[in-house]
């Protein structure tokens, strides 16, 4: 499993709702079926609780298929993971806040570890945006920077560089001394950052007499 930190997790969420090409009836629907993670509205009779849920995972497992494959989540497994956690919860942790739960569940051990493939959704569930404004942000952000004369950058790239258009520092507050000292020693081949590069025109000494 490729473990990603909250805000890297979040920016490629918004960054495949930008390239994915779903209508926007799928995506409500994906919004809609998150409702499996509201432990509060589980039903209390053990045989409704275990097949409480399946067909919106079902639908939530397709819809995300393309990040949650990226990430190293198994379909297969996150459907197993989900009903043992949900009579774990039950069991156990039905006192607890909604955001107390899934804090608990994404941090310590040993849930991360054991539910670790249901565990994806629960981070694309954390990540939704309250309003569309990330979004459009991210779509200006895309266009400035994926430009006609810079068309051939690839995904990652974009993604880093979105990332730094949306999260980053302003420039009146970066610090670039970090970034210039690790272009410097870090290249393959020595810098020359005092190179000046060949005069744009040729200059030759005066004549220091007649030579006729």
């Amino acid at each position: 499993m490729k473990h990603l930190s909250f805000s890297s997790f979040n920016l490629s969420f918004y960054f495949y709702f930008l390239i994915d090409e779903g209508s926007s009836s799928a995506t409500t629907k994906a919004v809609r079926s998150f409702k499996i993670f509201n432990h509060d509205s589980w039903p209390e009779q053990r045989h409704l609780l275990t097949d409480y849920g399946a067909e919106e995972l079902d639908f939530l497992l397709d819809h995300f298929s393309p990040i949650l494959t990226r990430n190293g989540c198994d379909a297969n497994l996150a459907r197993e993971e989900y009903q043992s956690m949900k009579i774990f919860i039950v069991s156990n942790y039905m006192d607890k806040s909604y955001h107390a739960l899934w804090g608990m569940m994404l941090t310590k051990m040993p849930f991360c570890s054991d539910y670790k493939n249901i565990l994806h959704l629960v981070h694309i569930m954390l990540a939704l945006p309250v309003s569309s404004a990330v979004c459009e942000r991210g779509f200006s952000s895309q266009r400035r920077i994926k430009s006609d004369v810079r068309g051939s950058l690839h995904v990652d790239t974009v993604e880093d560089l979105i990332r730094i258009s949306m999260e980053g520092p302003s420039i009146d507050e970066f610090d670039a001394k970090e970034a210039v000292d690790m272009w410097l020693n870090q290249a393959q081949r020595s810098r020359r950052p005092n190179y000046k590069g060949w005069p744009t025109q040729a200059t030759y000494p005066p004549p220091r007499g007649d030579l006729s």
